[in-house]
């Protein structure tokens, strides 16, 4: 299943509000109990860690990193190439955004259905080395492992991290 990880005006929606601004604002107060202690040590403060994500300067970002000895024979990673997605979230046929809850956070994830993406462009490293990375935004790109068929599926490990990157612009380092 394509997702994305934070569709900004999907989570914008889902509790009642619009737009990316909105969207931004909400993962920040889900998530500054977590983030403010490192941030403040930056001179980061909420509304800078909204503007960076809301505006994607630099923003929130997505490293998925292959873990399998070997590499990665089947279910790589794909990212869907954004210029022929359909994304809106009003037609519950193409994107859906809902609630993940976890102890001590409210997530969200965005499911996009088939029909969003059947147009779409995939895009994938084809047998990924064990610690190779791809990178891309977690607010604006859909991903999924996917099957490649006629391919042995002898299964698969690797990680995601997600991140916020802030110019702090108070002491001009990279946050």
């Amino acid at each position: 299943i394509f997702h994305m990880d934070k569709f900004l005006p999907g989570i914008a929606k889902l509790y009642g509000k619009v737009g990316d601004d909105a969207g931004a604002q909400r993962i920040v107060d889900a998530y500054w109990h977590l983030w403010g202690p490192d941030f403040g040590n930056f001179e980061v403060d909420r509304e800078q860690a909204a503007s960076s994500i809301a505006q994607a300067d630099p923003g929130m970002l997505n490293l998925w990193v292959a873990l399998t000895p070997g590499g990665v024979v089947n279910e790589p990673l794909a990212v869907a190439d954004m210029r022929n997605i359909l994304l809106n979230d009003e037609d519950l046929d193409l994107v859906s955004t809902h609630k993940v809850v976890f102890p001590g956070l409210e997530d969200t994830i965005t499911v996009l259905r088939p029909r969003a993406i059947d147009a779409a462009k995939l895009m994938f490293r084809p047998q990924m080395q064990f610690g190779e990375v791809i990178m891309f935004s977690t607010t604006h790109t859909p991903h999924s492992a996917v099957k490649l068929l006629g391919t042995p599926c002898p299964g698969r490990c690797s990680a995601e991290i997600r991140l916020l990157m802030v110019d702090s612009g108070a002491t001009g380092q990279r946050s």
